[in-house]
């Protein structure tokens, strides 16, 4: 029998467009995206799948959850003209960001088409300082769960 279930790639896309529409992000990539994508925008956020659990809780249900995990990066460059610069303003923006995806995904609990739910991971982000095609970031990791109840 064929799976009835909304694909992991649809539910990133669909994860994608809520971060879309919300615009805190510059550019949003549901992988990891080319340094000509990136073209020195910030800040940046990548979605990318985190694993897929099911379960089979009783004989008509085969509940599924897609976990992905959400990066923002911003540029630590202290030479980037109207970006932000040096690690104390890398650091607020993280802060800044981090509001907001709690926001986007509180003010999406249903998710609409793509998922009957989105949770929070029950542990904490992951922060570090990473460079990118030769661009130091600072950035935060969350994981998200999309929960879909209905399928086969």
């Amino acid at each position: 029998m064929t799976t009835t279930f909304i694909t992991r790639e649809t539910a990133r896309d669909g994860i994608a467009a809520l971060f879309v529409a919300d615009g805190s992000w510059q550019k949003v990539f549901g992988y990891i995206p080319t340094e000509d994508e990136i073209d020195g925008q910030e800040p940046l956020l990548i979605i990318m799948s985190g694993g897929t659990e099911q379960g089979m809780a009783g004989s008509n249900m085969n509940p599924t959850k897609y976990n992905f995990i959400l990066t923002s990066l911003i540029k630590m460059d202290d030479t980037d003209v109207g970006g932000s610069s040096g690690a104390a303003l890398a650091e607020n923006k993280l802060d800044e960001l981090g509001l907001k995806f709690r926001q986007v995904v509180r003010d999406n609990p249903t998710a609409g088409a793509f998922a009957d739910a989105l949770t929070f991971q029950d542990n904490a982000s992951q922060t570090d300082t990473i460079t990118l095609y030769d661009v130091l970031y600072r950035t935060e990791q969350w994981t998200l769960t999309a929960h879909l109840y209905s399928g086969a």
